[in-house]
């Protein structure tokens, strides 16, 4: 890939009335294998799909001006899809997944100035960090009312992130509320919590 858009190290974008001037030009290459097996006959269906690939970027003036990995790199992929039918009306489905963390820019040391601590990344590479793996399960059962006429509905009942797993979107820094002089790893997360639903669908 060519003519890729990238951003300066500590790139301000909030209101930045010159922010062609934070852009960079960068190539990408991205490579991998997919492979995926399905089973569609029977009361009891799904399918698993694995992917493993590598998504980079080499951007003149950034990392050392070395390939690096791209923030949406993704090493390992795993999907897990089963659906069991008790009756034509009621079936229950289960979908579970796996990703490796997205890559980040973190400091792996700090500079002192005027009693501020100042995080600092001394390999100057980006990207150079992990995430935790994203990991979650979901649960739905289904069950089918009476058709009438040409009216078909069905209630679905759903369970997202069974396990209440508390994957992270970002980390970030931040001085310890208790000592000042000291830096702490924040994890953010978007869902960290089971989700019921409850959902009706129809056709006509």
């Amino acid at each position: 890939m060519q003519d890729q858009l990238d951003f300066i190290d500590n790139a301000d974008l909030n209101l930045n009335e010159y922010i062609e001037a934070d852009l960079l030009a960068a190539k990408g290459r991205a490579y991998g294998l997919e492979l995926y097996v399905k089973k569609d006959i029977g009361s009891t269906t799904g399918w698993v799909s694995y992917t493993l690939s590598r998504t980079e970027r080499k951007t003149p003036g950034l990392s050392l001006n070395e390939w690096f990995l791209n923030r949406y790199d993704r090493t390992h992929n795993l999907n897990f899809v089963v659906s069991h039918e008790f009756t034509k009306r009621a079936s229950l489905s289960a979908n579970w997944m796996y990703a490796t963390g997205t890559p980040a820019t973190l400091a792996d040391s700090r500079l002192e100035f005027q009693d501020w601590d100042i995080p600092y990344n001394t390999t100057e590479k980006r990207n150079n960090y992990r995430l935790k793996p994203f990991h979650r399960l979901d649960l739905s059962f289904t069950y089918k009312g009476k058709q009438l006429k040409r009216w078909k509905g069905e209630w679905v009942f759903s369970l997202y992130n069974v396990y209440a797993r508390r994957n992270a979107y970002t980390v970030y820094f931040r001085q310890n509320p208790d000592d000042p002089s000291k830096k702490e790893a924040v994890r953010l997360s978007i869902i960290g919590s089971i989700i019921p639903g409850i959902t009706y669908n129809f056709k006509f």
